[in-house]
């Protein structure tokens, strides 16, 4: 039986929720899961989703608003520029049960969560069978275009054991046995300060409705969390927006709509999906 693939954004905090969602999707080792960040904040146990996600290999997370905030935070990366009006309002609200768990571990412990958080990328792709889906927490931004092109992505992949799609360094992802023609990588990233302000904009970027452009090459996929579905309407509150160029995993678990998580089905020659919610 191939391993099953699923998608998650947005946990924060809700460790519990995670957990129940797990078992009712009965993840196991050889399935994978991708969070598409803010799995940390405004919830009561962002340092249990954190020590789940680190010890299991099978799971990748990108970097969401709040773990940028984080690493800010505690003095790891300042090159998003969060203004200090914003990072005192959130370390007094939605990122204060988050703080007080962090400053609770021991200094390695820490150090160990924080380098973590600072190994995820912003943006990743992944190609399952013909189609491929660019991943970030936001939406992409005016230069999306020009970092595909630049790592390759935007060309087509005629030979499919090609090497442009590759495991993201510190994670065990072995393609070949997925069943599901699986290809990942992290979109290159300029190194830790050397980064400008406007590389971080995907983490807030929000896309003004389901029906925009996705600001992508034609034929690719964006997949987003960050804005909670009801925000496009009461008609999406608590559900997951699955349209043919756009994905969008937020449910609204901060906001009380419980979680949601995605699983994408290589079915023959199409690709179909199917959500679980737990409340």
């Amino acid at each position: 039986m191939s391993s099953k693939l699923y998608l998650m954004s947005d946990i924060h905090g809700h460790f519990l929720q995670f957990m129940q969602m797990l078992k009712k999707i009965r993840f196991d080792d050889s399935d994978r899961m991708l969070i598409l960040g803010d799995m940390v904040a405004k919830g009561p146990d962002s340092l249990g989703i954190l020590y789940y996600v680190t010890e299991h290999k099978n799971i990748i997370a990108l970097r969401g608003n709040h773990e940028q905030r984080l690493l800010q935070y505690f003095g790891i990366d300042y090159s998003a520029e969060i203004p200090d009006c914003i990072m005192s309002t959130w370390a007094f609200g939605d990122g204060k049960e988050t703080i007080r768990q962090m400053n609770m571990l021991s200094y390695a412990e820490r150090e160990k969560i924080l380098n973590f958080i600072e190994d995820m990328p912003l943006c990743s792709v992944m190609k399952i069978k013909d189609k491929k889906y660019v991943l970030v927490h936001g939406a992409p931004g005016a230069n999306m275009n020009e970092k595909l092109s630049e790592a390759g992505i935007c060309d087509e992949i005629q030979d499919e054991n090609s090497d442009i799609f590759e495991k993201p360094s510190k994670q065990l992802w072995d393609e070949t046995d997925t069943g599901n023609e699986l290809r990942f990588m992290t979109v290159p990233e300029a190194p830790k300060g050397q980064r400008r302000k406007t590389d971080y904009d995907i983490l807030i970027n929000r896309y003004a409705s389901p029906d925009v452009c996705n600001l992508l090459p034609t034929g690719m996929t964006a997949v987003v969390g960050h804005t909670p579905t009801f925000k496009y309407g009461n008609q999406y509150a608590g559900d997951m927006i699955v349209r043919e160029d756009k994905i969008f995993l937020d449910c609204g678990a901060a906001q009380g709509y419980g979680l949601g998580c995605l699983q994408i089905l290589p079915e023959n020659d199409k690709i179909s999906y199917h959500k679980y919610f737990i409340n």
